[in-house]
């Protein structure tokens, strides 16, 4: 018999997760063990693991933490991409359909944010609110094959680009900190260069917050080997570097620090994509995370986007317009004590009808 369990994430389940995360086909970067431990021991969040199971078998898997009867899906200010972890060898959509339905009739609320979409099963209640798009690039089995998809003219510009960088003997290093070559200068040279970056161009980066730096800095000293940095040296001074995560079948670009007083002939940003994009395919990996924000940069190198959202879902009367005054407070805060009089009216409609 299929079953819902939820259970405290610590080391009697670990195992477990981590076994059936990395045997799924899509893993959220910020799902990996390693991440949710961090938040444990950086911000001491109460998280949980909510499975469908039978006594042989694991179906799904959901990071989440419970408060006050709602259920939230396990989120931090920076995530976006969130997914159901399911089993590869099962129908997906029949999965999380079941799944859904199973946490509605369990818990008062659900709620899950910057997650991608889901289907809207009609037989519970569901709100949804776009969030975030994501441009994200699926990667072919060949560098040569993704360059070609570029267009002409970027294409032009970014062969010039690694050109001159030759030429100026600009020198690539990747490096996980799990290699034997990591250490804490690598980490205090990106957010060096990331300051002076932000700085220069007069902007407060949310990266820089202090919850960030504590939250990235002991992730990326974890030394598991989930965290790539591309570097970019010249005459033994770095100019460049960028900040991921990675799993086995996806990466996620998570922010970068660049010399801007370097050669303004050269873009050492493009020069950063361009070789972690090649180190991506080179090791079977067939997903490029840009994350959220549209920046026009971002669509230099692929034209696929990937929408988030938050979901809003309950069961029964009570708990529809429980649901309804959680959305409803969401948008207050987005548009406003007069937008949300018209949202009222709105949903009365819609909590009617269903």
């Amino acid at each position: 018999m299929t079953e819902l369990k939820v259970e405290k994430f610590d080391d009697k389940n670990k195992e477990d997760y981590r076994y059936f995360y990395q045997k799924a086909f899509y893993k959220p970067v910020y799902y990996g063990v390693t991440v949710i431990e961090t938040l444990q021991n950086v911000f001491g969040k109460d998280v949980s693991i909510a499975w469908l199971r039978n006594e042989s078998r694991i179906f799904a898997a959901l990071p989440c933490q419970i408060r006050g009867g709602k259920f939230y899906n396990l989120d931090f200010r920076s995530f976006d991409n969130l997914d159901f972890i399911v089993n590869p060898d099962c129908n997906r959509d029949e999965i999380i359909t079941l799944f859904l339905k199973k946490l509605v009739l369990k818990f008062r609320t659900l709620q899950l944010s910057h997650f991608k979409t889901i289907g809207s099963p009609n037989d519970f209640f569901i709100f949804s609110q776009k969030q975030y798009s994501c441009p994200v690039i699926y990667l072919p089995a060949s560098y040569d094959e993704y360059i070609n998809r570029l267009s002409r003219s970027f294409k032009k510009t970014l062969r010039r680009d690694l050109n001159l960088a030759e030429r100026s003997d600009v020198r690539i290093r990747i490096i996980n900190n799990k290699d034997e070559m990591f250490d804490s200068s690598i980490v205090d040279r990106l957010y060096h260069l990331h300051s002076l970056r932000a700085e220069e161009k007069g902007i407060l980066s949310a990266f820089l917050t202090e919850s960030s730096i504590e939250f990235h800095k002991s992730l990326m000293m974890s030394g598991n080997g989930d965290v790539l940095f591309t570097e970019a040296w010249h005459e033994n001074k770095c100019i460049g570097i960028h900040y991921g995560l990675v799993q086995p079948d996806s990466y996620a670009f998570i922010n970068a620090g660049i010399e801007s007083s370097y050669n303004p002939k050269i873009s050492i940003g493009s020069i950063l994509f361009a070789e972690t994009i090649k180190h991506l395919i080179e090791n079977g990996i067939y997903q490029f995370d840009m994350l959220r924000g549209t920046e026009r940069y971002k669509f230099h190198w692929t034209k696929e986007v990937q929408n988030n959202y938050r979901y809003y879902l309950a069961h029964g009367i009570y708990n529809k317009l429980l649901v309804a005054f959680d959305y409803l407070m969401d948008q207050r805060k987005r548009f406003g004590w007069r937008g949300l009089l018209v949202r009222w009216v709105k949903i009365k409609k819609e909590v009617s009808a269903r």
